[in-house]
């Protein structure tokens, strides 16, 4: 029994992950077959090969163009930290003495330094998974000599973002030690559970107890909130645990959708849950200038005034418009020019991130 890679953050956190589920459930999912895809495509840059995009694409059942933007910002993030991975090589199957799994690019030649992919939507570092790898490698091939640190990269391609980890020996062998705590944890009769934010993609989620209990106790805290009786320290404390109900709850509302499309769900009470169609509207902008210039004989400033363009709009005429390999290129080119002739009004959000200690 190891750690493994892409579980880190699960194993080490709950030993109980470890034990191998009395059902394996398939979980096979659209997003889940696009992020292998867009993985694989991703294996050829650090070997500065061309990825095969539409073979991929057509043999996952995916889309080429959401494997060719993944790639497009995998090689922008190469260009700037490739130079960290001399003589790199990709998808390396590393075991180690508590660790394995397998490192999406691995340099040994001088030092030791992972870099993983992250091609979802979400936001979160994950130091244990470039822990895990980095153990292995040291296992396989010691400590680099001189070396005070080895290093991990995390590149988030929905959100251009590049996490960089400086790990020490101390860090590398303090991580070791937990990892074999929770092994031998794991060979309990009953195993501790600990349910937190990295329950959600568990192969035991379904028939663990700890789980839903875990759950109900932070629905039931977060429903109780009151503005003035909480302070900033224990608003913080529930932010990790209310995107853990948030997934639960749109997982609840996919379900429920499901089940009311094929009719009404009648209620003990006496109520019914039923689906309400909403029209909405989408105009037609070539039909809308015509009118208001030939109606109401407004101008072509007025016009363009109430006339938006979104940036997914735009990438998407451009994606299907553009030759063979030049998608990113098409994109990144009109951007700029439109945003250089005052085209583009940026403003700013706030989007909230935890960020590890």
């Amino acid at each position: 029994m190891k750690i493994r890679g892409s579980a880190a953050d699960r194993n080490i956190e709950c030993s109980a992950s470890l034990v191998e589920p009395d059902v394996v459930v398939d979980e096979d999912s659209p997003l889940a077959r696009l992020g292998s895809a867009r993985h694989e495509a991703l294996s050829y840059i650090p070997l500065g090969m061309e990825p095969p995009v539409q073979e991929i694409a057509d043999r996952d059942f995916v889309s080429a163009d959401d494997i060719w933007l993944a790639v497009h910002i995998g090689r922008q993030a190469w260009e700037k930290y490739g130079h960290l991975f001399p003589d790199a090589k990709t998808e390396v199957r590393l075991v180690g003495t508590v660790t394995q799994g397998t490192a999406d690019v691995l340099s040994v030649s001088e030092g030791i330094a992972a870099l993983d992919w992250k091609t979802g939507y979400g936001t979160a570092q994950h130091p244990n998974q470039l822990l895990s790898y980095v153990a292995a490698a040291v296992d396989s091939y010691g400590w680099p000599e001189g070396a005070d640190t080895v290093l991990g990269v995390e590149v988030h391609t929905a959100h251009q973002e590049a996490n960089v980890h400086h790990f020490s020996k101390a860090h590398v062998e303090g991580f070791v030690e937990r990892a074999h705590r929770s092994i031998v944890e794991a060979h309990l009769k009953k195993p501790p559970h600990n349910p937190g934010s990295w329950c959600g993609f568990c192969p035991r989620k379904h028939e663990c107890g700890a789980y839903p209990a875990w759950l109900r106790l932070n629905s039931a805290l977060l429903a109780s909130v009151e503005p003035t009786a909480i302070s900033r320290e224990q608003l913080g404390e529930l932010f990790d645990r209310s995107k853990v109900i948030a997934q639960a709850l749109a997982e609840y509302n996919r379900l429920l959708d499901i089940e009311l499309a094929h009719g009404d769900i009648h209620l003990p009470d006496g109520s019914v849950l039923t689906r309400k169609p909403v029209e909405k509207s989408v105009l037609d902008a070539s039909v809308v200038g015509d009118v208001l210039a030939d109606e109401f004989d407004l101008n072509f400033d007025d016009i363009m005034s109430c006339m938006k363009v979104t940036k997914s709009a735009l990438n998407d005429l451009l994606g299907s418009k553009a030759p063979d390999r030049m998608k990113g290129k098409w994109q990144k080119k009109a951007l700029q020019i439109i945003d250089d002739n005052g085209g583009v009004t940026k403003r700013r959000e706030y989007h909230k991130k935890l960020v590890k200690a």
